[in-house]
């Protein structure tokens, strides 16, 4: 834990590589039907399990939520028509990570460039 503290800078982590998908096999399907419209993730799910896939719907939710262009139609009306509740980025962009934070309360205020003093405060 003393490397941490007496660290200069915050210790980066490597990035990790994702692994394999179960959904791999399917994915040039689902791009196509992406492609061609279809944003409905249930239907895309019943679409590839037809096709023997294993997974659960939750797998295809997760997939496609990434890639959607528009709000879902199933989406209730006050959250469609409120911007608060979409996960829209942050202007002053995101929080650092609670290891980030912790290391932050611990470096003296001198150290610190004005914009991370102002996050710890």
């Amino acid at each position: 834990m003393r490397k941490y503290a007496f660290a200069p800078s915050f210790p980066e982590r490597a990035a990790r590589e994702p692994g394999p998908s179960i959904l791999d096999p399917y994915l040039e399907y689902l791009a196509q039907r992406h492609a061609k419209g279809c944003e409905n993730a249930l239907a895309l799910w019943r679409e590839i399990h037809a096709q023997r896939f294993k997974g659960t719907s939750r797998q295809m939710h997760r997939w496609l939520q990434s890639r959607r262009t528009t709000v879902a139609r199933s989406t209730p009306r006050i959250r469609r028509d409120n911007d608060s509740t979409l996960n829209l980025p942050r202007p002053g962009g995101a929080l650092p990570s609670p290891k980030q934070l912790a290391w932050l309360c611990v470096q003296p205020k001198a150290a610190l460039p004005p914009t991370e003093v102002a996050t710890v405060a």
